[in-house]
C-alpha cells in the first residue's frame, strides 16, 4: 500500500450495474479505510467528486486547525456514543490527549 494521504485505485463494476466503480484504500492514521465510488449506469464517474478523509479534520472543511482543536476540547472525556464519537480520533471510546496529538500531527490543509 502507498503510504501517507495517498490511496490506490483500483476500477471495475462493483454493483453489477454495468457502469465502471472506483475503490481506493486509504491510510487514515493508523488505520486504513476503503472508499467505494459507484457511478449511475448513465453518469460518468468524475474523481473530482472522490474526496479522501482528512485525519484530524473533525468538522470535514478540508484540514485540520483550530475550529477542529476547539470541536475536540468542546468533547473531551469519555464519548456519550462511542460509535459516533468524530473527536474520537483513536476510537478508544473518549477523547483525551492521545486524540489531542493525533489532531495536531495533523495540522494544516489536507
Amino acid at each position: 500500500l502507498t503510504r501517507g494521504r495517498n490511496a490506490i485505485p483500483a476500477l471495475g463494476d462493483i454493483d453489477g450495474d454495468g457502469a465502471i466503480d472506483v475503490v481506493q484504500v486509504v491510510e487514515v492514521l493508523t488505520d486504513y479505510q476503503l472508499i467505494v465510488q459507484t457511478s449511475i449506469a448513465s453518469a460518468e464517474w468524475s474523481p473530482d467528486t472522490c474526496v479522501a478523509p482528512c485525519g484530524g479534520d473533525i468538522n470535514e472543511d478540508g484540514g485540520v486547525d483550530v475550529d477542529d482543536l476547539l470541536a475536540l476540547i468542546g468533547n473531551w472525556g469519555p464519548c456519550d456514543d462511542p460509535g459516533n464519537c468524530p473527536s474520537d480520533l483513536d476510537d478508544s471510546g473518549s477523547v483525551d490527549v492521545d486524540d489531542l496529538l493525533m489532531l495536531l500531527s495533523a495540522w494544516g490543509p489536507c
